[in-house]
């Protein structure tokens, strides 16, 4: 069994590298770990379920968390040794509160709200992983670039699993080899959207 420590594991990862079938961070997956990651999550419902389900199932340690819909709430706290996290219904208090004691965090919110927490994370030298989109604007991915510069030890990984797997990289060097010929039009379908869309608003209202 490796004596690495869980911190001197995480910085001595240069890449997340392969993900799972849900594109979960190979990170967690690593064996030989002698503490649990300590993960944050900014958002439990919906798409942020999935991993919620899987940092549990590999064993991480989850000491916060942030989700609006209190509703959300159990698909943490119901956990087995997930009990005691600390949820909240501003993202911004996970890192205020937990900032320094989390390895790793995840970003499940609405698509257009990625960018605040991910610059957080990264700025306070936190590992993140974000899913699609990672920004709102071009504008937010430049700030976003930049303060990865300064801090380029944090590790990061998008959601992109679907076309970062080898279907995808063997079509491409298919049509890059010239191997189907002169490409002049090309058709595509979808089935989306296949999960539920919306849901119902969260009780209360907030002051303004």
């Amino acid at each position: 069994m490796s004596n690495l420590t869980r911190r001197q594991f995480v910085k001595r990862t240069a890449a997340f590298g392969a993900v799972s079938a849900i594109g979960f961070p190979s990170l967690i997956r690593a064996q030989g770990l002698n503490e649990k990651l300590q993960v944050g999550f900014i958002a439990v419902g919906g798409r942020a379920g999935a991993h919620t389900e899987a940092a549990h199932g590999e064993g991480c340690q989850c000491i916060a968390f942030a989700e609006v819909d209190k509703g959300r709430w159990g698909g943490v706290l119901e956990r087995k040794g997930w009990g005691q996290a600390k949820g909240y219904t501003d993202w911004r208090k996970v890192f205020e509160n937990h900032g320094k004691n989390l390895d790793v965090v995840f970003v499940a919110t609405p698509d257009h709200t990625h960018f605040a927490p991910s610059m957080t994370a990264v700025s306070m030298g936190i590992h993140c992983y974000t899913e699609k989109p990672l920004t709102w604007s071009v504008r937010e991915a430049q700030l976003l670039a930049a303060a990865y510069a300064k801090n380029p030890k944090v590790v990061t990984q998008q959601g992109n699993q679907g076309h970062g797997g080898n279907g995808w990289r063997l079509a491409y060097e298919y049509v890059k080899a010239g191997a189907v010929g002169d490409i002049k039009e090309f058709h595509t379908w979808t089935n989306r959207p296949i999960w539920p869309q919306g849901g119902d608003r969260p009780q209360g209202s907030d002051p303004v």
